[in-house]
């Protein structure tokens, strides 16, 4: 599993992320209160620079943006997006602003897209002395939310372009879109006086090849390395501090999607968590979730039996926990209740099958 599953981000993005979102709603007089929704105490938290807003969190604040702007939700990104620029990125950002050319600003950013997660990813192809840049979509959300994260992103990039480029725009001869047009769209034609597209096979943005070689307006090479390392070093910290929670879990029996489930859960040590709130850990509707489980040949109820039974079976063989403590742990609402599902599964009771295997040493009985 990548760290990009972890859903780890760069140093401040989070913060500035939400602040962008928040100063709209701000400039734009917008009921805050319900801005906020399901966010509770996030204002406050932001203005004060301590937010940490997890992607699910951002997403619930577009969403709630989206239903109280008269914007379309492209026009919207667009907007946020070319007002915020590479500095709403956190310290990622400050180290593409920093780097020498516009090829190695996008080459900081790929290297930070391999390590953390963002909603966003790009990738660069040439074509014969073009390079198209193409957009790839990482969240599984609503299409109204998706045609906001797109557009935010494409605003950031005219943005950067103004601020690296601010006589000329011409660079980009063409932008195309997957989708239909929608409005908001052909401002991104009229920032760079280019072609535009619609019904492609991906999104993306056109450009000569030797617009990669353009330098950077406040170029400081020294600045973006030790930025990015940085960077990369935080994200790095925080990645062994979240596989130390997790460094029990034996996935290989687990599919793909199960898997990650596990580790969202051993990570939180919480089986509580229902299946809106892992659905959200995934970038993805309820609905989606257990769609992809039935593609699965499960379900969320059987497959988080499943779990805490497995849950339950190591904390009895490798922890001195006692029977009340274990069945909290693994989110039974009573020991008798974690006691009877576990004799069902298993055949025997949670101290005879603690019993057993301290007398047996039985790993066979631990991986089944």
């Amino acid at each position: 599993m990548s760290n990009s599953d972890t859903q780890l981000r760069a140093p401040g993005l989070s913060n500035e992320q939400a602040r962008q979102l928040l100063n709209h709603a701000f400039e734009n007089a917008l009921d805050i209160n319900s801005c906020l929704i399901g966010l509770p105490h996030a204002s406050e938290n932001i203005l004060a620079g301590l937010a940490n807003f997890s992607p699910e969190q951002e997403l619930q604040l577009i969403s709630n943006l989206l239903e109280l702007s008269d914007k379309a939700p492209f026009e919207l990104g667009y907007h946020i997006g070319l007002n915020s620029g590479l500095s709403s990125l956190g310290v990622i950002g400050q180290s593409m602003l920093s780097s020498s050319t516009v090829g190695e600003a996008l080459a900081t950013g790929a290297r930070y897209l391999e390590k953390a997660f963002h909603f966003v990813h790009f990738s660069l192809r040439p074509i014969s002395d073009k390079v198209k840049m193409v957009f790839h979509l990482q969240a599984e959300t609503s299409e109204k939310v998706q045609a906001f994260l797109l557009a935010r992103e494409i605003g950031i990039n005219v943005s950067t372009h103004k601020l690296a480029f601010p006589d000329t725009l011409d660079i980009v001869i063409e932008a195309g879109f997957s989708g239909p047009e929608q409005i908001g769209m052909t401002h991104v034609a009229d920032a760079f006086g280019c072609q535009i597209k619609f019904n492609c096979n991906e999104n993306y943005l056109l450009s000569y090849a030797d617009s990669l070689e353009q330098k950077m307006p406040f170029s400081n090479e020294v600045a973006a390395q030790i930025l990015e390392q940085h960077c990369l070093s935080s994200i790095s910290s925080f990645s062994a501090s979240y596989l130390s929670k997790i460094d029990h879990v034996d996935l290989q029996d687990y599919g793909e999607l199960e898997a990650k489930i596990v580790v969202i859960l051993a990570a939180k040590e919480d089986f509580r968590m229902s299946r809106e709130d892992v659905a959200s850990q995934l970038n993805m509707s309820s609905r989606s979730l257990a769609r992809h489980l039935q593609t699965q040949g499960t379900n969320w109820r059987t497959l988080m039996s499943k779990l805490k039974i497995r849950e339950a079976k190591r904390l009895l063989t490798q922890t001195n926990y006692s029977i009340q403590k274990i069945s909290e742990q693994t989110g039974f609402a009573s020991s008798s209740a974690f006691s009877l599902a576990f004799a069902r599964n298993q055949g025997m009771s949670p101290s005879e099958f603690k019993q057993q295997c301290g007398q047996h040493k039985s790993a066979r009985l631990i991986a089944s």
